[in-house]
């Protein structure tokens, strides 16, 4: 929660196109100092659970079990000797500290934010590892493609912020430049703090052009795109600000497959300028893409593999419990058409020279007749030829 709030305070400086200088959002101010101290506030309880949570030791594990320590001193000198610095590092309200000085604010605070990412990240990544060897996310697809989803938003979020922060910069470093060039300008000028907006600063129009460029004045790069579209203005609303700079991280992180034909971009598209800060950041925007298609391809891969293992054991537990009957029965081939010809052919009999007489069930010729065929015990008495005689009925 924490990492998802912390770029917030990104959005705190604002610029004044009207007076040419940089000021402060106070709404976005406190709202995201408050959510920041909220946060503050169970992260530290789960610091004191710390200091009170039993644990088992690694060495007392004897098939599944183990013994319980719950002596104070023992779970102290544990955390202590673990993970409490990290946690102390993280908890520290510096953004909401360094939120109040409008010199300083845009330079240090992401230094700020970058420094106590470290530690946070420290303790999420073996969270992490926890759930994906535990199964969770392999279960079913739609838990794996959940957190692949909230993995891409967050780190669309926090690159946007970074975007707009750096775009701010960029704008004042500009201002500064034209600033040395005039006499009578001073860098109090360009802070909308008491002189802010004194002067005349009409040639920042000239020196920095945001609405016709021109890159050999100076060139913004990357961060032209929010300029021009004004949304690191005053005048420009926080959800407006939030959802563009969104779209913008998502669609730099956005990844497709090649066997397809898809786009791919992952900060392909990116034109920057000579700024080595700026390419620094177009640097990171594609490791950062380059990494989350791995953890993509590597959840995908271990989903297939759990599913291909669970089919396998349930054909190998239906083949177990298959009756032996039907096994045997399955092995056992039924007697051919040519078999029961020749059964038939040897169970007729030949009783005279002239009289082909086919006895079946006990029949019996008794006549000089020729081709006499008795069945089911019937008797021929007459002097007819070709006599047959079929369940008793003579024809």
């Amino acid at each position: 929660m924490a990492v998802s709030l912390d770029p917030m305070f990104f959005y705190v400086p604002v610029i004044e196109d009207g007076k040419k200088c940089l000021s402060l959002d106070s709404t976005m101010e406190i709202t995201a100092s408050v959510l920041r101290s909220f946060t503050d506030i169970f992260y530290m309880l789960h610091i004191i659970f710390h200091f009170r949570t039993g644990f088992i030791p690694p060495s007392s594990r004897v098939f599944g079990r183990g013994v319980l320590v719950d002596d104070t001193w023992a779970i102290a000198k544990r955390y202590l000797s673990s993970y409490f610095l990290i946690d102390i590092l993280s908890v520290l309200p510096l953004p909401q500290v360094v939120i109040s000085s409008y010199l300083n604010t845009k330079n240090v605070l992401k230094f700020v934010v970058i420094f106590q990412y470290v530690p946070r990240f420290m303790r999420i990544y073996p969270l992490y590892m926890e759930v994906a060897t535990s199964g969770i996310l392999t279960e079913t697809a739609w838990a794996g493609a959940a957190f692949n989803l909230f993995l891409y938003m967050l780190a669309s979020h926090v690159i946007g912020a970074f975007w707009y922060l750096f775009s701010i910069e960029r704008q004042t470093n500009c201002w500064r430049q034209a600033c040395g060039t005039q006499d009578t300008c001073r860098r109090e000028f360009l802070v909308c703090d008491g002189a802010g907006g004194a002067g005349n600063l009409s040639y920042l129009d000239n020196y920095c052009p945001i609405t016709t460029p021109n890159e050999t004045v100076f060139n913004f790069g990357i961060f032209l795109d929010a300029l021009q579209s004004g949304v690191v203005l005053s005048s420009t609303g926080f959800s407006d600000k939030f959802s563009y700079c969104f779209w913008w991280g998502l669609r730099n992180l956005r990844y497709v497959d090649a066997l397809y034909n898809w786009e791919c971009s992952l900060g392909q598209n990116l034109k920057t300028s000579a700024y080595v800060w700026e390419t620094c950041f177009a640097v990171f925007i594609s490791i950062s893409g380059l990494v989350l298609l791995m953890f993509v391809t590597g959840n995908f891969q271990t989903y297939l593999q759990s599913t291909t293992t669970t089919f396998q054991r349930r054909d190998e537990e239906i083949l177990q419990n298959l009756p032996r009957d039907l096994s045997v029965s399955s092995n056992t081939s039924s007697p051919s058409e040519t078999e029961i010809m020749e059964e038939a052919n040897h169970a007729g009999e030949d009783q005279g020279n002239n009289d082909h007489a086919i006895t079946i069930n006990g029949g019996e010729d008794q006549g000089s007749i020729d081709h006499a065929i008795i069945i089911n015990d019937g008797e021929d008495q007459g002097n007819e030829d070709h006599a047959i005689t079929i369940n008793g009925v003579t024809s």
